[in-house]
């Protein structure tokens, strides 16, 4: 009895073994699927195409990569509210802001007047300036376009000026220095620029504007002389059958370029309506 008593303590104490050894090696493959989820972007991109560094973690910045992640914690709280006068913000959406890179502290918005009347030519579009450190209730100054303006950015080689498209597919530009409030220049509406909303607008080198209509239509403008394009370019896709890019975004690499055909392009990526990305290149 004694020799059973023996056996059945090892085979309890075998059992006991397997039944961890089991929970062990559930455990680690727990781990293993889990390590596997989240590297599976690194993974992908190794499958897919030759990158120098498919290690490169794209979910921290260059600080965080340095420094650690706990020490780069943001914390977001409300500092302050820029408010226009109540009539013109119970019937206003704001379409676009933009700091300006030489004055940090001016802040560009664009109102949309939900009220407005396109038959009405006494309409008008609101762009307002305002400073972030000052402690007054309304704009340092406004402007004017007898358009909606569905985006805006102040030139980053120089401060005085402000650059806007609309929704007729005019460019505008106004001037800070300058006592009007309208445009001091503004693109024509004509078969070889935009006829068609303009999304987005884009200044490129310290001279050029790109801008980009929903019907597809790149132009290219030298900002001495908005009245007409440089350049004019109808984007196609050839597959299916020569289909219209209605474009809705367009942004370009702010550092990288790459040399194709022995001159270098500045790469873009425009957003669609069909909700495809596609990627673009123009010569600088």
């Amino acid at each position: 009895s004694d020799n059973t008593d023996e056996d059945d303590l090892h085979d309890a104490e075998t059992i006991k073994d397997s039944d961890e050894n089991k929970a062990s090696k559930k455990i680690d493959f727990d781990d293993f699927l889990s390590f596997m989820v989240q590297k599976r972007p690194v993974i992908e991109r190794a499958l897919r195409q030759n990158e120098p560094n498919i290690f490169f973690d794209y979910t921290c910045s260059i600080d965080d990569t340095k420094k650690g992640q706990d020490e780069n914690i943001i914390k977001i709280e409300l500092k302050k509210t820029f408010n226009m006068p109540d009539k013109l913000a119970s019937s206003s959406i704001i379409t676009c802001l933009d700091w300006s890179t030489q004055h940090p502290e001016l802040l560009l918005g664009a109102y949309d007047n939900m009220s407005f009347n396109f038959e009405d030519s006494d309409s008008e579009a609101i762009v307002a300036l305002w400073n972030a450190k000052s402690d007054q209730k309304i704009p340092l100054q406004t402007f004017t376009t007898t358009s909606l303006v569905t985006s805006c950015t102040f030139s980053p080689f120089n401060p005085s000026l402000i650059i806007g498209s609309t929704y007729s597919g005019q460019i505008v530009m106004w001037d800070t220095r300058s006592n009007k409030r309208t445009p001091i220049q503004r693109s024509s509406l004509s078969i070889s620029s935009h006829v068609n909303p303009v999304y987005c607008i884009h200044v490129l080198g310290n001279q050029l504007i790109v801008s980009i209509s929903n019907d597809g239509k790149v132009c290219t403008w030298s900002l001495e002389n908005l009245n007409i394009p440089i350049e004019s370019t109808d984007l196609m896709l050839k597959q299916p059958a020569n289909r219209q890019v209605y474009a809705t975004c367009l942004d370009f690499q702010t550092q990288c370029q790459t040399e194709e055909m022995g001159s270098m392009q500045k790469l873009a990526v425009l957003g669609a309506e069909d909700g495809y990305c596609h990627s673009i290149a123009t010569n600088k």
